[in-house]
């Protein structure tokens, strides 16, 4: 297990930092045709070649306080589509905004700090919680 933690930690990153340093305000949430697919190469590359997205042209909008249920089938998107919040991938077309603003532009510790993911399969080490916390 510790191999393939120091494994994730010197995996390259392709995740480039935004400039903007001020945390959004509002919480306005908003996605514009935003479409997905993993890479052709790579462990997570989805069977059935460069045109299988995972997503595709999906349109939200959710104002602060509503609430947005993710519902449907294993291998749907649901899981994919929250790790675009925190930019844990990137969106492969459209946009993500938060108070209007895309989130590529913010810098990725304030937009960690404005958008928390709890995904379905957590994984803790033997550490504290707050250890386990700070690695997510």
């Amino acid at each position: 297990a510790a191999n393939r933690i120091a494994e994730i930690f010197d995996s390259p990153i392709d995740i480039a930092d935004g400039p903007v340093s001020q945390a959004p305000r509002g919480g306005r949430l908003e996605l514009r045709d935003v479409g997905f697919k993993f890479p052709d190469e790579g462990a997570r590359a989805r069977p059935g070649g460069p045109d299988n997205w995972a997503l595709r042209h999906v349109n939200v909008v959710v104002e602060p306080g509503q609430t947005l249920a993710l519902v449907g089938a294993t291998g749907s998107g649901k899981s994919v589509l929250a790790a675009l919040f925190s930019r844990l991938y990137d969106v492969t077309e459209g946009q993500i905004l938060i108070d209007g603003r895309d989130i590529r532009e913010l810098s990725l510790p304030v937009l960690r700090q404005a958008v928390a993911t709890a995904f379905e399969d957590p994984t803790l080490f033997s550490m504290s919680v707050a250890e386990n916390l700070r690695l997510g």
